[in-house]
Formats: structure tokens, sequence, C-alpha cells
């Protein structure tokens, strides 16, 4: 992957709001526009991923909304790797996760939507998050050969633990490993100097190696009690599109979401972050 250093030398002081796809998706075209006029809105590469992706790609409705949106105001995001291949490159936490340069592009050339991303590009991004997702599956079994002990599993079936309730156990678990050498046995490719990547919490790559692991103990747990969803390949890549928003929300200040799912895992990862499941929940 080629490395493109993100651009900091603009900084954002408004309080920057990170848009999923079912606030996008659900709210007024027209007040969301307005809305991203008068306020910092962030657009998470994996909001453009999932639009990409959708069944209702044909007829270009997210895409013309995209635009609408970095039109009125909104800012882009680097994908979530290529910020990783930077930190790992320049062994420096990123301190700003938009692209300028993008975002300036489609504001004033637009996203010239029938060569924007080819079908085979998407088929290409599609089979990155599978092979993702697959490796959070791997590594939950690994940790469920871990915990694989009769008392663990009782304890945790008497518990009867919400999903927001266990993945905060597994954050807290994942919190007393080492987050760096955690962070360095993921993105070992990118680390020109392990020793000296992935240092503490400013760094992107904390919270995304925090993340995954986080997750993987919840697959652990699910195999390990039997609970495991019929569809776990899909679900697998379902919620590593959620935690590729909460780590973007490391670098923003609020959450926008409809999703009751996401916005548990992110009062669990983020506890001082704010969330609101509507634009009109936001005060001007």
């Amino acid at each position: 992957m080629k490395i493109r250093p993100p651009i900091y030398s603009i900084k954002m002081t408004a309080c920057s709001f990170l848009l999923d796809k079912s606030v996008f998706e659900k709210t007024n075209e027209k007040e969301l526009c307005e809305f991203v006029k008068s306020h910092a809105i962030i657009l998470p590469e994996t909001l453009f991923y999932e639009c990409y992706t959708s069944s209702e790609l044909p007829d270009k409705k997210f895409l013309k909304r995209l635009y609408k949106l970095v039109k009125s105001g909104a800012h882009v995001t680097y994908q979530l790797m290529q910020i990783i291949a930077y930190e790992g490159n320049s062994l420096s936490p990123c301190t700003c996760i938009i692209n300028y340069s993008k975002t300036n592009s489609l504001h004033t050339k637009g996203f010239r939507e029938e060569k924007t991303i080819s079908k085979t590009k998407i088929d290409e991004k599609k089979k990155d998050r599978s092979k993702m997702a697959q490796g959070i599956k791997n590594l939950a079994s690994t940790i469920a050969q871990k915990l694989n002990n009769p008392d663990y599993i009782k304890e945790m079936r008497r518990l009867n633990l919400s999903r927001k309730e266990r993945f905060c156990k597994w954050a807290e678990l994942t919190d007393k490993n080492d987050i760096h050498n955690l962070a360095t046995e993921s993105f070992r490719k990118y680390a020109t100097d392990p020793e000296r990547f992935c240092l503490s919490p400013e760094w992107l790559s904390w919270h995304w190696a925090k993340l995954l692991f986080a997750m993987a103990y919840e697959y652990s747990y699910l195999k390990l009690t039997s609970t495991s969803p019929k569809d776990e390949d899909e679900r697998a890549e379902h919620d590593l599109m959620d935690i590729e928003y909460l780590t973007f929300l490391a670098k923003c200040d609020a959450l926008l979401t409809e999703d009751k799912k996401l916005q548990d895992l992110a009062e669990v990862a983020f506890p001082n972050k704010k969330g609101y499941s509507s634009i009109q929940e936001i005060h001007v």
C-alpha cells in the first residue's frame, strides 16, 4: 500500500461528530446538509464502504447524498489501514484522521459516480474486510483455548451478562494485556521499528488493536458457550465495521448513530465521548 501521510496543518476547533450509516441514511437530506454547514461532521471511510456495497448502489442514492454532504462542508477521513500504515512508517501517532486533500477534491470535482470505484475494486474491498473478519474469528479460537475452563464458562453463564456488559469485561481483560505488544503482533508488517510503534492511547493503532482483541474475546465466549450466531461470517463483518467506527471515534468528540449496539460499544470504549441518535438531539 502506498503511504500518504495525513495532513496535520489544519486543526478543527469545533466539536466534531462522527456520522454513521444509520443517521446518514434516515435523516432528511436537506436537514442533514443544513446541519453539516454549521457543525464539524466527519464521514469515516467505513461509511463510504457501506454506501458502495449497499444493495441500493445502482440508483446512486447514497453516493449523491455523500457528495451533497461534502459540498455542504463535511470532511472525509483516510482509510483506517492507511493511518495504521502511516503510524508504523513514521513511528508517530496520528493527530488528525481527516484527508483534506480528498475532501477538497470531492468538494470541487464531485464523485464522478460511474468512475468513482469499479466493481472489481469493490470486490477487492469486500475480500479484504472478509479476511479481517476471519482474523477476528481466528484470534477468538486462540483465546477460547486459553479460556476453556469449566469454572470460567459456568461463571459467565451464571452471570447472564448483556452484550454491553460482556464487552465491558472484554475491554478490561484486554487492558490487562500489553496493548503495545498486541498492536505490534497485529500490525507487524507496517511497523518499521516495533519497539517505537504504538506506545500509548494517542496512537490510533492502540485503539484498533484493543477493540479487535475485545471483539475476539466476545467471539471466544460465544464459541465456548455454544451461542455463536448461524450467520457468524456476516455478523463478524458487521462487528468489524462497528469497531472501525469506534476506532475513528478516538479522534472525534461525539458519535451520531441510531444503532443501539454501536451506541453500547461506544459507551464502553469511550465513556467520556458523547453519543446522539439524531441531529435533533444536538443544540446549535
